[in-house]
């Protein structure tokens, strides 16, 4: 499978996984914008003013302010197929990809086990200069043009095709995987997304 083709996510945590790109996929950058104006006092002497058929709202009144944008999201049908192992090329690199949406468990002290989140913390975009990470830092590659690095895995739905090879393993799968960039997106770290 040629390096242009593939669809490689790497962890600090986890095995890393390769796939075939699907035919195509899409994603969004968006913004948030509202109207501050559309409210309160004014809005109620525009509603008196309808009363008598006539509108006390100035055009201007009506402008958009940016109030925020949304992290960029993506699901990505990834594509296994078995060459010589089902197990290893298909079921395995489906469980691991499942995985990262998952959190992991801390036991202390033998009493219980506490959950430990998926993805980056919050306290590692504090840490410059350091080369620690406590959470999962997880990078996706689309081809050779695209490059996520610290996503949060939203959802891993996995599809097997029931053509089994001699141990019972399937010997095709895909996994519809969705995440999102853990912050916004300035113009800057889209061009750095976008390789060469």
């Amino acid at each position: 499978m040629s390096a242009l083709y593939q669809v490689k996510i790497t962890s600090n945590k986890s095995p890393s996984v390769i796939g075939t790109l699907p035919t195509d996929f899409s994603m969004e950058a968006s913004s948030e914008w509202t109207s501050p104006f559309d409210s309160g006092i004014f809005d109620k002497f525009s509603k008196l003013a309808g009363a008598f058929s006539f509108s006390l709202k100035d055009k201007r009144l009506s402008s958009q302010v940016w109030s925020g944008s949304s992290p960029i999201q993506l699901t990505i049908p990834i594509e296994f197929m078995a060459q010589t192992d089902a197990k290893k090329e298909v079921v395995d690199p489906i469980k691991n990809l499942m995985k990262l949406a998952l959190p992991g468990t801390t036991g202390v002290g033998g009493r219980g086990e506490f959950l430990d989140p998926p993805g980056p913390t919050v306290f590692d975009q504090f840490k410059t200069g350091s080369t620690s990470f406590n959470g999962e830092k997880i990078t996706i590659t689309v081809g050779k043009f695209l490059r996520f690095s610290k996503i949060v895995v939203v959802s891993v739905q996995p599809t097997f095709t029931l053509r089994l090879d001699s141990r019972g393993f399937p010997m095709r799968g895909r996994a519809d995987v969705t995440f999102r960039t853990f912050t916004v997106l300035s113009k800057g770290d889209l061009n750095r997304m976008f390789l060469g």
